[in-house]
């Protein structure tokens, strides 16, 4: 498994972006300060699309790899983790590993509380989740729904807790 230190990977970006605000005119005009820049940024967003593809924040994944090829477009690629960086950031801290597990059951439990079986499906769907099949058989609507969500991206984990 690979382990990305993510709040490295954030700061090393922040750091060339920062030299790129300072230096903008470098980065515009000399072809070789734009291919080293260039270069080790898309080599900072492919870790962090798989960072993004390995901790269920799909959305980000997508967004990122739009970007994946910086080519004389750092500036651009700088909007984009403006806007993205402290959501990566803070969904990181609060949905990996047991955090992870104790959100899903927290909602698994808020759910069984409020609803039926049917309810749920209809109520998880509208956040573009898969259920399983009527004919599987759960134990309890508990169970169910933290298998239902065991796959789940990590940011309607976090629209999911706010019920």
């Amino acid at each position: 498994m690979l382990i990305i230190d993510i709040k490295k990977l954030a700061d090393d970006i922040d750091l060339i972006e920062e030299q790129i605000h300072d230096n903008a005119t470098n980065y515009m005009m000399d072809s070789d300060c734009k291919m080293l820049v260039d270069t080790q940024l898309n080599g900072y967003i492919t870790v962090l699309k798989a960072y993004c593809l390995n901790n269920t924040l799909l959305i980000y994944a997508n967004e990122i790899n739009a970007m994946i090829l910086v080519d004389g477009n750092a500036i651009t690629f700088f909007c984009l983790w403006d806007n993205i960086k402290l959501q990566i950031l803070e969904h990181t801290e609060k949905l990996q590993g047991k955090k992870r597990t104790q959100v899903v059951t927290d909602i698994a439990y808020k759910l069984q509380s409020k609803m039926k079986k049917r309810q749920i499906d209809t109520y998880l769907s509208g956040f573009g989740i898969d259920i399983v099949d009527d004919n599987d058989i759960v134990p309890s609507n508990r169970v169910y729904v933290e298998h239902v969500l065991k796959d789940a991206d990590g940011i309607t984990l976090w629209a999911l807790q706010k019920i």
